[in-house]
C-alpha cells in the first residue's frame, strides 16, 4: 500500500495526452502504463517517482513528434488544505475502487497456495 502523499496513477487520454504520478508495479499499474510511454520510461521509472513528481507524454504527428517530460507539481500549503474534501475524496475512492479485507486476505491466500493456478484463472 503506498502512503497518503504518494498519488496513485492518474491517466488522462484527454487530447491525446497521458500523464502518471508514482504507481505500483502490478499489472493495472506500472506494467500497463509505461508501454503508453514509449522506451523513454520505464515500469521502474514509474514505481520510483517521488511524491509531487509525474511523467508526461503527448501524443505526436508527422508535423510535430511526440514530448515525453517528468515535472513537479507544487504541495498545498497546510492552510490550503480542506480536510473535509480529503475525507470525501477518500470515501469515494475506497467506495469505488476499494475490496473488503477478507476478500483481499482469501485472493491472497488462493495466490500464495498454488500460483501457476491462481493466475491461469484469471486469465481465462
Amino acid at each position: 500500500m503506498q502512503n497518503k502523499n504518494q498519488t496513485s496513477a492518474v491517466q488522462i487520454l484527454a487530447s491525446l495526452t497521458i500523464f502518471s504520478f508514482a504507481v505500483g508495479a502490478d499489472e493495472i499499474g506500472a506494467k500497463a502504463l509505461a508501454p503508453y510511454f514509449g522506451d523513454n520510461v520505464t515500469e521502474k521509472d514509474l514505481t520510483m517517482l517521488p511524491p509531487y513528481q509525474a511523467y508526461l507524454k503527448t501524443e505526436g504527428s508527422k508535423a510535430k513528434p511526440s514530448i515525453t517530460l517528468s515535472f513537479q507539481t507544487i504541495p498545498l500549503k497546510s492552510e490550503e488544505k480542506d480536510s473535509s474534501i480529503t475525507s470525501e475524496i477518500n470515501k469515494t475512492t475506497l467506495e469505488k475502487y476499494g475490496e473488503k479485507i477478507s476478500i483481499l486476505e482469501e485472493r491472497l491466500n488462493k495466490k500464495q497456495g498454488n500460483p501457476l493456478k491462481y493466475f491461469t484463472e484469471a486469465i481465462s
